[in-house]
């Protein structure tokens, strides 16, 4: 984060906790609660070691109190393919990845990330409603390199900013085909959003590379 400037954010995309459609976990505390009786016993996978899903589950494990055990894929697909074929108990994956196996009954939505209920799935609570601040969230912005003179910052805001406005309704159209939630800002907002996620993901990474000594 140390090497970039954060200039606008312009959309974000939530993660959704899956399992198996006819998987026996009804809900996030069935599946927690069965995690914390067998530790290590149920698994995960992921689209890879250290990304944002991975970290995620990482966080969820770790405010829940279990421990699954990691699967990594080399990918999101991979990783919802394990998740559909029974090789893995369940995954978080975006939005738009993983909503057409959901309307399809062949996954089951258990909780997603942010902090509102999504527009497509008004049923499926938050990981906040249940008690656990899983916010990981996918988003679209333009970041600089570090040393960007402030005047040169400022046309660039202004221009973000005119950009949001005359075309709102366009970005507003492809932003709803990608399964994302417009939430434009910029600045000195952008850099505190950032940096408590980073925040977060930093204290998880130090578990993890613990763990892995």
């Amino acid at each position: 984060m140390d090497d970039f400037v954060p200039i606008c954010r312009v959309s974000i995309q939530t993660g959704i906790f899956t399992v198996k459609a006819n998987a026996r976990w009804k809900t996030l505390k069935d599946l927690i609660e069965e995690a914390k009786k067998s530790p290590g016993k149920l698994t995960f996978s992921s689209a890879g070691v250290f990304g944002t899903d991975h970290f995620a589950m990482e966080t969820l494990q770790k405010l829940g109190k279990f421990k699954a055990t990691h699967i990594p894929a080399t990918g999101v697909a991979p990783a919802l393919t394990a998740t559909l074929g029974g090789h893995v108990d369940f995954t978080f994956s975006p939005e738009v990845s993983v909503s057409p196996h959901i309307k399809s009954g062949t996954l089951r939505a258990l909780a997603v990330s942010g902090d509102k209920r999504l527009e497509e799935f008004p049923d499926v609570p938050t990981f906040s409603e249940l008690g656990y601040r899983v916010t990981y969230l996918g988003w679209y912005g333009l970041v600089g390199p570090k040393g960007i003179p402030d005047q040169v910052l400022k046309t660039i805001y202004d221009a973000c900013d005119k950009t949001m406005e005359v075309h709102k309704k366009s970005i507003e159209d492809q932003e709803k085909k990608m399964l994302s939630i417009p939430a434009y800002i910029k600045g000195e907002e952008f850099v505190k959003e950032l940096k408590s996620h980073y925040d977060i993901a930093k204290e998880v990474f130090e578990d993890l590379q613990k763990s892995m000594k």
